[in-house]
């Protein structure tokens, strides 16, 4: 039997790879497979995890960061900092310099030489090079001594923990397949360990990788994203009437669903202000609902608690908590339930350009992205509209497949005309889902299961 040993650094991987089919799939294709979980406070896999996923042909472990001398890791850090130059998005530090009241002189002095240096490929292959030899730890060897894999698949590529498992891959000449956790970052930092396949989520990915991380195009593969899997799974949906019996909510009214950034936007609560005042004082063409989704990095600040009154604002609280993974979440296979039936029967999508963007084109439902009173610049100015900037985000509004408000006017008027008018700018949405979201079919979990049997 053929292993296959993945290491998980986040709940939210092991709800994408663990629990959306892939791992499944796997299975029925006679794999043995490793789940090495991250460990960041050098805690054993919980009973949770092990009694969910271990069988006879999973094995769980854990493991934590590789151990480094003080000077060890100074020059790891070092080098890491500066292999990240090599990949440069003028989009994403302009955001940063402005936000932190940076200087826009020195900005446009960084983007003259980093700019040019990004495209120097050579330099690319160099970075890589010197930390294939110079910065394996070999920290996992006993593991692969263990179960002696054939593939290493990573699920988050840009990781410390991910790049030791392959490079200790390479050293030992055994195949690897590695995919970005998320669909924002392949232009973010430099992959320093180029897999013999990289699977990505969507075609605007690969053109990402092929061109930024300077990945040959065979070696590049779409798959969608594996967690999208369960939104073609029509026997978890529940009715719109005991969907609105389990939120307390009244079924006869369109539903409006806001999700919170979090932590990084801690003033955006004034949006989910802005619709609750619009349902009660009839702003609204037709009666609605609110439902308020926080963010799993914002749980423990309760913010939006004080805003649900039982009736017609619904405070969403589905959320897994883990006190073994870093970020504290670990969606649940409930969980995830009862959001795919969140999204199904929402009328109305708002929120910042994240990913429930990309689960809104998946469900065809009209979007809404609020650029104000979300992120603000040293002196307290309201620069939220820079978000829209960012390349990763411009199939989006290229295709037109989103309203996007600057004001609770502008907010308010844009629900309106989604309620009278769903259909409004579905086609758009349609071409957004083609580019960002691939194939959501219920078969992302299948080839990605494929590739790695293709090695």
């Amino acid at each position: 039997m053929k292993t296959v040993l993945i290491p998980i650094v986040r709940g939210s991987i092991a709800r994408n790879i663990l629990r959306s089919g892939t791992l499944e799939r796997l299975i029925d294709k006679g794999w043995r497979v490793v789940a090495v979980f991250y460990s960041p406070f050098g805690r054993p896999v919980p009973k949770y995890l092990r009694d969910e996923f271990a069988g006879p042909q999973v094995a769980v472990e854990s493991a934590s960061h590789p151990r480094r001398s003080f000077l060890g890791r100074k020059l790891y850090r070092v080098f890491y900092s500066l292999s990240d130059f090599l990949v440069y998005d003028y989009s994403n530090r302009s955001f940063r310099r402005v936000r932190s009241d940076g200087s826009v002189v020195w900005l446009q002095l960084e983007r003259l030489f980093l700019q040019p240096l990004s495209r120097l490929n050579f330099l690319k292959k160099l970075v890589r090079f010197v930390d294939q030899i110079f910065f394996t730890s070999h920290a996992y060897a006993s593991l692969f001594d263990k179960y002696r894999p054939v593939v290493v698949f990573s699920t988050s590529i840009i990781t410390s923990f991910d790049q030791e498992f392959l490079k200790e891959a390479r050293y030992r000449r055994i195949k690897t397949a590695a995919m970005p956790r998320g669909w924002d970052n392949v232009n973010a930092k430099l992959y320093r360990h180029t897999p013999d396949l990289l699977i990505v989520q969507n075609p605007e990915m690969r053109r990402q990788a092929i061109q930024v991380q300077n990945l040959p195009a065979e070696r590049v593969r779409v798959t969608g994203f594996p967690q999208f899997d369960w939104y073609r799974r029509p026997e978890i949906l529940l009715t719109r009437e005991e969907f609105c019996r389990r939120t307390g909510l009244d079924p006869k009214r369109k539903i409006i669903f806001w999700g919170s950034s979090g932590k990084w936007t801690p003033d955006d609560g004034s949006v989910a202000q802005t619709i609750i005042a619009a349902v009660r004082e009839n702003k609204l063409v037709t009666p609605a609902n609110l439902i308020i989704r926080p963010h799993f990095s914002d749980l423990a600040a309760r913010r939006f608690d004080h805003l649900a009154d039982g009736r017609t604002v619904f405070v969403d609280k589905n959320y897994t908590p883990s006190d073994f993974f870093r970020d504290g979440w670990d969606p649940s296979v409930a969980e995830t339930v009862m959001f795919v039936n969140t999204m199904h029967h929402a009328d109305v999508v708002i929120s910042l350009c994240s990913t429930l963007v990309l689960d809104a084109l998946c469900f065809d439902k009209p979007i809404i992205n609020t650029a104000y009173r979300s992120f603000y610049d040293g002196q307290g100015r309201d620069v939220s509209s820079l978000l829209y900037a960012f390349d990763v985000y411009a199939p989006i509004l290229t295709e037109e497949a989103v309203d996007l408000v600057k004001s609770e006017t502008e907010l308010v008027s844009a629900i309106n005309r989604y309620l009278v008018n769903p259909a409004y700018r579905r086609a758009n949405r349609a071409r957004a889902r083609d580019r960002m979201c691939y194939q959501v079919d219920g078969q992302a979990g299948q080839r990605i299961a494929e590739v790695i049997s293709s090695l």
